[in-house]
């Protein structure tokens, strides 16, 4: 299970307190820009900062992992994981 971790929102997002968990989508994509396999859990710390928890089923080179708040990227979103990530490794 690898684990991103995200407080730093762009500039005109400020929050301070929980928006809920669904008031973001979570998607894992492959190099070819198709979606990738992987198990998404978004954790709410109930301090306006979020964990976001995956798990990839299968191996994936040059993943990208896109965290967005309505139409807006959030903090370093999207991120790409270069080379190549097993499911049984977790290298972030």
């Amino acid at each position: 299970m690898c684990v991103l971790w995200f407080a730093h929102f762009p500039c005109f997002f400020s929050f301070t307190d929980s928006v809920g968990e669904k008031a973001f989508s979570l998607n894992a994509f492959k190099e070819d820009g198709s979606r990738a396999r992987v198990h998404m859990q978004l954790l709410d710390r109930h301090d306006g900062s979020y964990i976001v928890r995956f798990k990839m089923h299968q191996t994936y080179t040059n993943m990208r992992i896109e965290i967005m708040y309505g139409n807006f990227h959030v903090a370093h979103s999207p991120y790409i994981l270069q080379g190549k990530h097993s499911q049984n490794v977790c290298m972030l």
